[in-house]
């Protein structure tokens, strides 16, 4: 009996530690970032929040396309960055949806607007993961109802 009195009081303490010490960053600011670049072509913030120890890169269209890790899906991702900001999207997002496990936020959305000054209209998800300081280690990307032919198709494969 006194042990589980002990345990009580010890798990009560453990939670009341967790709700005394919250979460010190927001882990939606690296979507509200990534969603200003797609809509202004600013991805300043973005770049803020990713960490030097960014792991993965996961994109779904040319030509970036692939899953790449360590330094090359840091270049990847700075690569990715650097076209949006040259060519941006004009891209705005609704009906955004969030899951959550552990350091893993996963945005569901709808994106309507242009991209590489192309009409488009679909949904996407994007994956992020944080460290324990807030900065983003991992970004993947997917497209919902669109086919990437699509882009081919539109764009060529090129931006305008």
């Amino acid at each position: 009996m006194i042990r589980n009195i002990i345990l009580f009081v010890a798990l009560l303490l453990l939670n009341m530690d967790v709700l005394a010490s919250p979460q010190k960053w927001d882990p939606q600011a690296g979507f509200k970032a990534w969603e200003k670049g797609e809509s202004t072509g600013d991805y300043s913030l973005f770049k803020s929040l990713l960490s030097e120890n960014f792991l993965e890169f996961s994109h779904p269209v040319q030509p970036e396309r692939g899953v790449f890790n360590g330094a090359s899906a840091l270049e990847k991702m700075n690569t990715l960055i650097e076209q949006r900001t040259k060519n941006p999207n004009k891209l705005s997002f609704s009906r955004i949806v969030v899951f959550q496990n552990k350091n893993q936020y996963v945005f569901s959305f709808n994106s309507e607007g242009t991209v590489s000054g192309y009409p488009y209209k679909g949904w996407n998800m994007i994956q992020l993961s944080y460290d324990q300081n807030g900065k983003i280690v991992s970004f993947r990307e997917y497209l919902g109802d669109v086919d990437p032919s699509w882009f081919q198709k539109n764009t060529g494969g090129k931006t305008k």
